[in-house]
């Protein structure tokens, strides 16, 4: 088994582990969903197994590439190619928005 491991902001956690993008600012979603539609081309995944504990402020972090600005991150970890991806209500509402 192999896993991937992200520093992410820590307002992604509900998002990723329960697909619930509610909390979400308006500018929060497009990054959000653009991460998302990467990790399932380059993982067969968007959803995490793991997070540590301890959040810390980063200005350069792995959702920066998104345009997400310096913020509290967690150290999120994902298993290659974990289940179907196209299930994944994080890829579907991606879809969603993007088309």
């Amino acid at each position: 088994m192999k896993t991937v491991t992200y520093e992410l902001p820590d307002f992604w956690a509900t998002a990723l582990f329960y697909d619930d993008t509610s909390g979400f600012e308006y500018e929060d979603e497009k990054p959000f969903q653009e991460f998302c539609e990467y990790m399932v081309q380059e993982h067969g995944t968007s959803e995490p197994v793991d997070m540590d504990e301890e959040a810390s402020f980063m200005k350069y972090h792995d959702a920066q590439r998104f345009g997400v600005l310096a913020c509290n991150v967690h150290k999120y970890t994902f298993i290659e190619n974990n289940g179907n991806p196209n299930t994944s209500a994080n890829v579907t509402l991606a879809h969603t928005i993007k088309g």
